[in-house]
């Protein structure tokens, strides 16, 4: 079910012109100046009826599609992409909001939730309190509750442009192994000079939102689980098709595929150098090429 014109209406997928898929982390990049959905490689398409949005959920966008002479607002959640691009209407509003949030996901992860103040976002963004308060602000929601917002999904969004670049480099490769090796290797080139000024949003916001933004620490879990999944997904569809061994636990190796990747750019950050990182990821490389089934299990 869909909110369109206020009310619950089913959504078939086929009235887009596009499939639509859900799962936990959003892989669609918004352009605000081109008015175009830019999307990271397609998952498998659920055809099923959706589900009620919650209009109150901090995680609620507004996108607007041009179809034939319609104009149709949907209400989509963390988690909805599209496999093609249309032509976005946005409002001013979207506009201005998404500013705020581009310019602050790099405030959050230089600085963390406590380092940033509304001061700090004022001046990044060239806005008066006024004007970003605006923004973000609802019903009941008090000054913190205001930077709350803006901190979730500046999160959000530096998440969805790590995920886009490597989409970008994994998209066109079929092969499980080969796909996972081009991973590593991007990090390898990234590790000190990120998608994201300040390093992995995952790891800054992760330290922080530990014991003191539950909010912020359910979004780091959900983006944790979507990394681990891909992995998981990727291992499993090699193994059936025969280019990962099948004597592999794919959970058991997307723990370590992941720890080994974080670990490597948690020294990198610390040393300010890419050994660290280099000596994690000449040892993962190795694990991932072992990944591959010997000749005697290729003949079984």
């Amino acid at each position: 079910m869909w909110k369109k014109n206020g009310r619950d209406t089913d959504l078939d997928i086929n009235n887009i012109g596009s499939k639509i898929s859900l799962f936990p982390a959003v892989i669609a990049e918004l352009n605000a100046r081109s008015r175009r959905v830019f999307l990271s490689q397609p998952c498998e398409t659920q055809r099923e009826t959706l589900r009620p949005l919650r209009e109150t959920k901090s995680t609620t966008s507004h996108f607007y599609f041009r179809k034939r002479s319609e104009q149709i607002c949907y209400k989509r959640p963390f988690g909805l992409f599209l496999e093609k691009f249309f032509i976005l209407e946005m409002k001013k509003s979207d506009k201005t909001r998404q500013f705020i949030i581009e310019k602050a996901a790099v405030l959050f992860n230089q600085k963390g939730f406590n380092g940033t103040s509304m001061a700090d976002i004022m001046a990044a963004t060239n806005m008066s309190k006024g004007g970003i308060y605006g923004n973000f602000k609802r019903d009941g929601m008090d000054k913190n509750g205001v930077k709350e917002e803006i901190a979730v999904a500046a999160f959000e969004h530096a998440v969805v442009k790590v995920y886009s670049e490597i989409g970008q480099r994994t998209r066109v490769i079929d092969n499980a192994v080969d796909k996972l090796k081009a991973v590593v290797y991007f990090y390898k080139e990234r590790v000190l000079n990120p998608p994201v000024e300040g390093g992995c949003p995952i790891q800054n916001t992760s330290i922080e939102a530990e014991h003191n933004q539950p909010i912020l620490k359910e979004k780091v879990q959900e983006a944790m689980l979507e990394w681990h999944r891909r992995v998981v997904s990727t291992l499993e569809k090699g193994i059936d098709k025969g280019e990962v061994d099948k004597k592999i636990d794919p959970d058991e190796f997307a723990m370590l595929f992941i720890g080994m990747i974080e670990g490597g750019i948690m020294g990198a950050r610390i040393w300010k150098s890419k050994k660290p990182f280099d000596s994690m990821s000449t040892k993962l490389l190795q694990m991932i090429e072992e990944l591959k089934p010997t000749k005697i299990d290729q003949t079984v």
